[in-house]
């Protein structure tokens, strides 16, 4: 058994990647990392962001064959298990609450048991952690409250693909999955399709073995069809992510358009003595209403970002003068 449990933590050259609680918890950092530096667009990260959070969880485990598949992989896996825990307590249960310490809701046994006659579901995180909770909230909180980025029907056969993958385990899932002869380590992460399906990993063992086999006895014909809309699939959301880089881009750039029009100085390089001029405004008071202004920036700007039908009487009010049209 341990010869085996060993064999299976060899990496090189090959697929298998166990992820580990530390892992999960780089992962998670390095999402919420590249969330709070504005690299999210429409609860979407930009393909920068993928490839910034792969580098820095690589950074970290020199020795795990992560990339950014992998990691997009894992972080659905977790995402889904939080959902399944978040979507049950996060409008706030009464009698329940958050021990982030233990990571575990909390409450007397009536309190679960009432909750669970109503939620069955919830029976499953009366004794389970939900490791990295609140970072999970901040991440993906938001989107159960607007229902942004619900699993849409490409995400779904994408993941329904990769179910047949299983190289994305936890060491205490692997234990589970041995334990109840489900897999052994030596078939571990290895998958019929795959050479067919792209390497996302995943984490729980796949109940469609029978499946596996019957596809891999398919004509090469079929296989390289299956491959192709796979491959287009991929390239489309390549498409779509650029696309929403592109998009961010130019809001970003409008954006710093507009602070920079807001911050600029109104009175710099301005004619106002032809501003003067077209208000009517002549001699004797010309003179004095050009110093008056030139004397004090504040006052030209506040003229010139009053309405052009109000500036003369402003000017003058300023000047104790009447608006006399003959002025």
């Amino acid at each position: 058994m341990s010869k085996r449990k060993s064999s299976s933590n060899v990496h090189d050259g090959s697929n298998t990647c166990i992820w580990t609680f530390a892992m999960d918890d780089a992962l998670i950092d390095a999402y919420l990392h590249q969330q709070t530096m504005g690299n999210r667009v429409g609860g979407t990260f930009t393909t920068h962001a993928l490839e910034n959070i792969v580098n820095e969880v690589r950074s970290k485990f020199l020795d795990k064959p992560i990339d950014k598949e992998r990691a997009q992989n894992r972080m659905k896996n977790i995402k889904r298990a939080f959902i399944r825990c978040y979507d049950i307590f996060k409008n706030g249960m009464s009698g329940f609450a958050w021990n982030p310490t233990s990571e575990m809701w909390h409450a007397e046994s009536e309190v679960w048991q009432h909750l669970i006659e109503a939620k069955p579901e919830a029976a499953e995180w009366m004794n389970k952690r939900v490791r990295n909770y609140e970072k999970l909230v901040q991440l993906y909180g938001q989107d159960r409250a607007t229902g942004v980025q619900a699993e849409t029907a490409s995400e779904m056969r994408r993941r329904r693909r990769n179910e047949i993958n299983s190289s994305g385990n936890t060491i205490d899932e692997i234990d589970l999955l041995v334990s109840q002869n489900t897999v052994n380590l030596e078939n571990l992460g290895e998958s019929p399709n795959s050479h067919e399906h792209d390497n996302e990993g995943q984490d729980e063992a796949s109940p469609m073995a029978t499946n596996q086999q019957s596809q891999t006895q398919a004509p090469s014909s079929s296989r390289h069809k299956k491959s192709k809309g796979i491959n287009n699939d991929d390239d489309n959301g390549d498409k779509v992510a650029t696309a929403i880089e592109i998009v961010a881009d130019a809001l970003l750039q409008s954006t710093n358009m507009l602070v920079q029009a807001s911050t600029t100085d109104p009175t710099k390089d301005y004619d106002v003595w032809g501003m003067l001029k077209d208000l009517g405004i002549s001699h004797p008071i010309l003179g004095k209403a050009y110093r008056f202004l030139i004397k004090d920036s504040k006052l030209l700007e506040g003229l010139i970002r009053c309405p052009l039908e109000e500036r003369k009487a402003l000017l003058l009010s300023w000047l104790d003068y009447d608006d006399d049209p003959r002025q």
